[in-house]
């Protein structure tokens, strides 16, 4: 675990070095020091380092979001997103920018935050209403219908108002207009909700036993899956907020920490938050400087590599673990 937060750390501090424009790298340690000239001291202290945390803070709340939802449905296919969040998230966005053509990030990313709140409780709801609780099967499936139903609304609506352009970005994922607002709002959600997670792990753990061999060791196994939720909630629903919809994360990390870690929640969530972190923030310096001075999308890049990831993982044998 250590070597894997060592790794994070490096990449993160890697990420001050690159950029569109190239600094000599004895021009940045001086300007984390506050030396160096105006123009350096700007584009590091508040656009690199700001993004570079930014980018860690929304891998890492997607991996560890990731893990959890994976052992609360028993999908090793599933994601933030299978709990409607990103539908959600984005209806609200859209409603937003129709209501308040000026709103800032923080209106926005409340907004947002809010509309995954309504979706994981209305798969809760429907879930309860048919009869399926919040058995692993019943969330998944109300999951995807709730996402698919939002989805289809968001996407008549932004039809019928032309503002495919101004969703755009949203909908693609990036970090490239966060600054230490941003952050300090991500910050705020999000380590909280990590607190939580880790508290949560020794009873995830046994939840992978089973309903019936999780009561009998004593589990409430719906407070802890609806605590689950609540974490999943917070933590992909500010990471979405903020950065939209980022592709793969929160699917891809969760099974490098097992591969890494095996199946002991209380190292696989806190690893999959590692390699969320670490994976975001290598995409993210790598969509900068691709095609500088412009940049690719985080989600568009997270995309073209995570799809092939996804087909090799889906012919993997040993999936059935966590079912």
């Amino acid at each position: 675990m250590l070597g894997l937060a060592l790794v994070a750390l490096g990449v993160a501090l890697f990420a001050l070095f690159v950029g569109a424009t190239e600094r000599a790298p004895g021009a940045i340690v001086d300007a984390l020091w506050g030396g160096a000239d105006p123009e350096t001291r700007l584009v590091v202290q508040h656009v690199r380092m700001p993004r570079a945390l930014a980018a860690a803070l929304v891998g890492g709340a997607l991996g560890g979001a990731g893990a959890i939802m994976q052992v609360i449905t028993r999908n090793p296919l599933a994601g933030p997103g299978i709990m409607g969040l990103n539908g959600g998230s984005a209806l609200a966005v859209l409603g937003i920018m129709i209501a308040f053509p000026y709103a800032g990030l923080p209106t926005l990313a409340l907004g947002s935050l809010g509309g995954s709140a309504v979706a994981a409780g209305l798969v809760t709801l429907v879930a309860r209403a048919l009869g399926a609780a919040l058995t692993p099967l019943g969330l998944t499936l109300c999951g995807a219908a709730i996402a698919a139903f939002f989805g289809a609304i968001a996407g008549a609506i932004v039809i019928a108002v032309n503002m495919q352009n101004d969703m755009l970005y949203w909908t693609v994922g990036g970090l490239g207009t966060l600054d230490w607002g941003a952050v300090g709002f991500l910050a705020a959600g999000v380590l909280p909700a990590g607190a939580l997670a880790v508290h949560l792990t020794p009873a995830l753990t046994i939840l992978l036993l089973g309903d019936e061999t999780a009561v009998g060791l004593g589990q409430p196994i719906r407070r802890v899956r609806l605590l689950g939720i609540a974490v999943v909630v917070m933590s992909a629903g500010l990471a979405t907020a903020v950065a939209g919809p980022v592709a793969f994360v929160g699917l891809m990390a969760p099974h490098a920490s097992r591969a890494l870690f095996g199946h002991d929640q209380r190292w696989t969530v806190p690893g999959a938050a590692l390699v969320g972190a670490a994976a975001v923030q290598v995409a993210d310096i790598i969509g900068r400087v691709a095609s500088a001075p412009g940049e690719i999308p985080l989600g568009v890049f997270l995309g073209l590599v995570g799809a092939p990831l996804l087909v090799w993982l889906v012919g993997r044998r040993d999936m059935a673990k966590l079912t």
